[in-house]
């Protein structure tokens, strides 16, 4: 659950929420909280406990974005870090990345943020043979859950920050992003969306002369 938010929190790729070729995408030494303006790198178990638990002030989960294709050694977003905010909620990504903490405490900081069992580090077979049985569990069918792969969720974080009015400078930047060229091909208007600009069209009133 927790690969599922930060692919749709964060937009990242299947490729920075896995293990390959001896390397891992994101480590635990990639994640921080963040409590009323200071920072802490490292968070104990009893800071955890004490986060985790309803009714406590604000804080953020901070991710230091892995190495990816667009920008494979960490120097244009490794310095620009994504902030997940905590809610007391079962599906938000900041809880659920919080308790996968919690469950290996012992874990070394190198080690990879996400296994499937100790000591089994996602890998690339084990997310494709995960999505489609999670589709199917939300009520799509095997047909239906064939169209959707991890990328998806770079796909619908790019049109939900659209569909909220996010400027194309900040859009580029959350999804992490080169170009802005990314977003035109990701975007699609919601049906509603479009169909409030043809009754705006039909509204107006047409003046010009060529």
């Amino acid at each position: 659950r927790a690969s599922k938010g930060l692919s749709h929190d964060t937009g990242m790729r299947k490729s920075e929420l896995v293990s390959a070729l001896g390397t891992h995408a994101l480590t635990i030494s990639s994640v921080a909280v963040l409590v009323e303006g200071k920072l802490y790198l490292r968070p104990t178990q009893a800071q955890l406990a004490e986060l985790l638990h309803p009714g406590h002030k604000t804080w953020y989960l901070v991710i230091t974005p892995p190495p990816s294709k667009a920008d494979p050694f960490g120097i244009v977003w490794g310095s620009l870090p994504i902030y997940l905010p905590y809610q007391d909620k079962p599906g938000n990504t900041a809880r659920l990345v919080a308790r996968c903490l919690q469950l290996r405490p012992e874990a070394r900081p190198e080690e990879p943020l996400l296994c499937a069992a100790p000591g089994k580090p996602f890998t690339h077979s084990f997310l494709d043979s995960l999505l489609p049985a999670w589709l199917r569990a939300a009520g799509m069918s095997g047909l239906q859950a064939k169209l959707y792969s991890w990328h998806s969720g770079r796909a619908f974080l790019c049109c939900a920050l659209v569909a909220s009015g996010r400027t194309t400078a900040e859009i580029q930047a959350l999804v992490r992003w080169q170009s802005a060229d990314s977003i035109r091909v990701y975007n699609a208007l919601n049906p509603a969306t479009y169909a409030s600009h043809i009754l705006a069209a039909r509204r107006a009133t047409v003046a010009g002369i060529r």
